[in-house]
């Protein structure tokens, strides 16, 4: 069928992501519902768990993308109705679980690390796309179980991660071996290292400042300190740059009214500069407007025949709008009321109803 090449992910091409991970991540729950029921149709068609191929977001299923932005009703669809797989570690070292740590309720936390020890105790297993396809960036949000080295500063003991990866350890030698399933920990704490906070000037490594009341908050470290202090640099020179612009006021009722006649370059003051078509009358001097314009482009056509200098071009130039009644039911359009027409020297207001109405009159006698 034609529904799935919709969801084709080719990086080469630019399609690194599809229309599932988006949704997930805009949290449009109706559209993630309508997607996921078109595709059960069709066989070995995994839309739920296909991943991203970005190489900032290599291996991220649709709930990494709803659980960045605390979408808890897009995750519950996507586990409770539409047997999405947690058993996935991204390239950054994420796993659904560890994200969830920061970005969900506790409650649901805990129901995601239910779900994710039934589908290892049903015989799954973890993807891993963090070795084969790290970007080699510090990021937060970490899961303890899968290799994380190149986060670690093994030259610092205080480093926060090697406190957080001991007590990890810690708690997997005291766990129970029956919470350990193919070697996978399923009972241990903490389930998320470095859980995100918003806090971008970070300058040390510990999570001191991190964990002072911030709960709830979203972070970022998925950009290298060097690059974060940039960021910061960058903001306060615009901030300065912004403080010394002096904003000048200005005062609306004392600027001139912009009239017609302010922009009609009037050759003949004695001719009218607004005319209302709505009359034989009226008609035949429109007609006549035309009719100057067309006998002004041939007296002054170039020597090619092919093109004109610009002030011939100016001086034919006709401008054009209408006007009709709004309407509110959709599909239902009302006729046009006005056509406006204007040349640099005169503008014609040409009320169609009228025109129309007294043709139709004159007819039907």
């Amino acid at each position: 069928g034609e529904y799935p090449k919709l969801f084709a992910i080719d990086s080469t091409e630019g399609f690194s992501k599809h229309a599932l991970h988006i949704c997930a991540w805009r949290g449009d729950l109706e559209s993630v519902k309508a997607m996921v029921d078109a595709s059960r149709q069709y066989d070995d068609f995994d839309i739920v768990n296909g991943i991203s191929k970005s190489f900032r977001n290599y291996g991220k299923t649709p709930i990494f993308y709803a659980l960045t932005q605390c979408r808890e009703d897009v995750v519950r669809y996507l586990v409770d109705a539409a047997d999405a797989s947690l058993l996935f570690v991204n390239n950054k070292g994420q796993t659904p679980c560890s994200i969830a740590v920061s970005h969900l309720s506790e409650a649901a936390c805990e129901y995601l690390c239910d779900v994710e020890r039934n589908q290892l105790e049903a015989g799954g297993t973890f993807q891993d796309y963090r070795m084969p396809f790290s970007d080699d960036k510090y990021y937060g949000d970490l899961d303890p179980r899968f290799p994380i080295e190149n986060f670690i500063h093994e030259e610092d003991d205080n480093d926060d991660l090697i406190y957080s990866l001991r007590q990890y350890q810690a708690a997997v030698k005291q766990a129970d071996e029956a919470t350990v399933i193919k070697s996978i920990p399923t009972k241990f704490a903490p389930r998320s290292l470095r859980p995100t906070v918003r806090w971008w000037n970070r300058n040390d490594k510990s999570l001191e400042d991190a964990d002072n009341k911030l709960e709830g908050c979203q972070a970022n470290f998925t950009r290298s300190e060097e690059k974060l202090r940039t960021i910061e640099e960058t903001r306060e020179t615009k901030k300065s740059k912004e403080e010394e612009k002096s904003i000048e006021v200005i005062n609306v009722a004392s600027l001139d009214l912009l009239r017609l006649d302010s922009v009609l370059a009037r050759e003949n003051p004695d001719k009218a500069a607004i005319i209302l078509v709505d009359c034989i009358e009226t008609l035949k001097q429109l007609e006549a407007a035309i009719d100057d314009s067309i006998e002004y482009i041939i007296t002054h056509e170039s020597s090619t025949g092919d093109t004109y200098c610009d002030d011939v071009v100016i001086n034919v130039t006709w401008g054009l709008d209408a006007e009709w009644k709004p309407g509110i039911e959709r599909g239902k359009d009302n006729p046009a009321a006005t056509l406006q027409l204007s040349t640099r020297q005169q503008s014609y207001l040409i009320d169609l109803q009228s025109i129309c109405q007294s043709t139709c009159r004159h007819t039907s006698k």
